[in-house]
């Protein structure tokens, strides 16, 4: 289910929810049994977990006072790509940033599920630079999907890219103009670079 389209929106909260309250019953009586704390137990109780993160980002969807914590939900699934496809993960995530105008972490996301579009293209991950989630516990080391579960559309991400860094040189350009520590007038190499943009 985590590999299918169209598995992010409201109108799957009855698909997630089913799923959720399975792992739930199925969890349940393996406590209720002899595998209890076993690997396999673990297992199923992080896909359990996943699910409910799931079916509440669905259930979130569909009203618009709790779109923050559809996005939160979001944020919160990428501490899971280690068991769920990384590449999705990470595009929902920036996606869902981005229409509340989480324009920072929706620029982190983003570029991450674009360092993974070309880790799997190339068949390796040691490319990949983890700075931006050292002191996270967003796993590091996920399973490279075998494809990209994500299409990537070339001018939306050159877009996404232009305007984040025009935020940012805007921001910059407004923060030397009240800085005290330029007189009244911008570096002329500020002003130029922003001229031609």
């Amino acid at each position: 289910m985590v590999n299918a389209e169209g598995m992010n929106c409201a109108e799957v909260y009855h698909t997630w929810a089913k799923l959720r309250d399975m792992l739930y019953d199925l969890c349940d009586n393996m406590v209720k049994g002899s595998e209890v704390n076993s690997p396999a137990h673990h297992e199923f109780e992080q896909m359990m977990l996943i699910a409910h993160y799931y079916s509440t980002r669905s259930a979130a969807q569909g009203v618009q006072q709790l779109d923050v914590m559809a996005v939160k939900l979001c944020v919160a699934l990428l501490r899971h790509t280690d068991l769920l496809p990384a590449d999705k993960a990470f595009y929902e995530a920036g996606m869902a940033a981005k229409v509340i105008g989480w324009e920072n972490s929706a620029f982190i996301f983003l570029n991450r599920f674009l360092d993974l579009v070309d880790a799997i293209e190339e068949g390796s991950l040691d490319a990949l630079d983890h700075t931006d989630f050292q002191y996270t516990d967003i796993p590091f080391e996920v399973p490279l999907p075998a494809k990209q579960h994500v299409p990537v559309s070339n001018m939306c991400l050159i877009l996404l890219t232009a305007n984040h860094l025009l935020s940012v040189t805007l921001a910059l350009f407004s923060l030397l103009l009240t800085s005290s520590l330029c007189d009244s007038r911008p570096p002329l190499s500020v002003t130029l670079v922003l001229l031609s943009l």
